[in-house]
């Protein structure tokens, strides 16, 4: 056995060519060959020891298909299946990955890992190194919980990109687009923030190999599925690079763009039962909008809640600005429209459904609809005054009033036919 390491710990031998004496440089792997060769008392358990001491990932993988063509070795080969190597290649890996970890973005390290993740499944099937792996998935999933708490207001366009590991195609596109052309116009010309696209582009697509951002979740984390591309769900980097073409989006302004963030309904904090809030509003907005309330694959209420709860909507702004169109159209044809909106929130308030409307909704109203609106300060005395002189307006909220008492009945009664009360 002792033989045996000081043949593994040789790196030069010396032989002679054309009478010349010189150095050849021989790998451990070929001079591990060369004796397992001359050497039959050496145990698969020592082999073993002596790989995890001395070899890296590389030379194991050389090792492992010189021993796999080589007739002689045969009885080595199950070792690299019977034993798990991910101690050495842990020990190999460590500092690579804690530089990357403190040096990359997490957008950047998520896909560091990822493409780790790539090459280490390639190597598990010939290699036993699934405890590794396992180390790697719990590193992926940790940047993950990481990715989801800053994504809800990226720093910058390099930190958009994680949109796309966590969001479906669509919903990634749009937030990404979105957000980007916020901005584009707060921040940056539209030709520089293309360059950065465009070299964030290619170090994301480096890092991990695809010619896609695969989205993780806590179901799929684990999964080699994630490696084979779903054109549903997975955003190519060809699709997104074509985004950088649509200047025009980038550029165009909408109503709600310049909407102050605290002035956003927050949904987590603001609302006290959130499932029945929403209910109630789908109801209301498909009383109002009747046969203009469905739009492709989303609907008005949809639409329009995003503007009052999303600084970065997750809808097209294609989409946003048809509702936009539809319910400004409606109040500017009927203003007792724009009486039932402040009046079905008014509702929420009073029955403490929905917190700080009179601070925020005036400011939403009054940008959302411009010119078709009320003035903001009008908006706050209907919905702070215990006593309100504007007759039409008490009608309309009586009206409203009745209308979701039956809707809350409607509500109720779903549930209980369904069994969760």
């Amino acid at each position: 056995m002792g033989k045996f390491i000081d043949i593994i710990k040789r790196f030069f031998l010396a032989s002679e060519k054309e009478k010349k004496q010189s150095l050849v440089l021989k790998s451990y792997t070929t001079q591990v060959i060369e004796y397992l060769e001359t050497n039959n008392e050496i145990t698969g358990e020592d082999l073993y020891l002596k790989i995890i001491q001395c070899f890296n990932l590389k030379e194991l993988r050389e090792l492992q298909f010189q021993i796999s063509i080589n007739s002689t070795l045969t009885k080595y080969s199950s070792i690299f299946k019977d034993y798990d190597f991910s101690l050495m290649v842990e020990k190999n890996s460590f500092n690579p990955i804690e530089k990357a970890k403190v040096s990359l973005s997490k957008t950047e390290y998520l896909a560091y890992l990822l493409g780790e993740k790539k090459k280490l499944l390639n190597t598990l099937k010939t290699i036993n190194v699934s405890n590794y792996i396992d180390n790697i998935d719990v590193e992926i999933l940790q940047t993950m919980a990481i990715l989801h708490k800053q994504v809800v207001t990226p720093l910058n366009v390099r930190d958009a990109f994680s949109y796309f590991f966590i969001y479906e195609k669509q919903k990634a596109k749009n937030l990404f687009k979105n957000y980007t052309s916020q901005y584009v116009k707060q921040n940056k010309e539209y030709d520089e923030v293309v360059f950065i696209m465009h070299t964030v582009m290619d170090d994301l697509q480096a890092r991990l190999g695809l010619e896609y951002i695969p989205m993780i979740d806590s179901l799929n984390y684990r999964s080699v599925d994630i490696f084979t591309q779903n054109n549903l769900i997975h955003s190519s980097f060809s699709e997104i690079r074509n985004l950088a073409n649509f200047k025009e989006y980038f550029l165009e302004v909408s109503p709600m763009d310049m909407l102050d963030e605290k002035y956003f309904i927050n949904v987590k904090n603001d609302c006290s039962d959130i499932q029945y809030v929403e209910y109630v509003l789908f109801e209301f907005f498909k009383l109002v909008c009747k046969d203009q309330f469905e739009f492709k694959n989303t609907n008005v209420f949809l639409l329009f809640w995003s503007n009052c709860t999303e600084k970065i909507s997750c809808y097209d702004r294609f989409e946003l600005g048809h509702a936009h169109m539809v319910l400004n159209r409606l109040v500017k044809e009927d203003r007792q429209i724009l009486n039932y909106i402040i009046a079905v929130f008014l509702y929420f308030k009073n029955g403490d459904l929905l917190s700080k409307v009179p601070t925020n909704l005036p400011k939403i109203l009054s940008m959302y609809f411009g010119e078709n609106s009320l003035k903001e300060g009008t908006i706050k005395d209907l919905l702070t005054r215990e006593i309100i002189s504007n007759i039409s307006f008490n009608k309309d909220n009586e009206y409203i009033n009745d209308w979701a008492i039956g809707i809350q009945n409607q509500y109720d009664k779903m549930f209980v036919d369904s069994g969760m009360y």
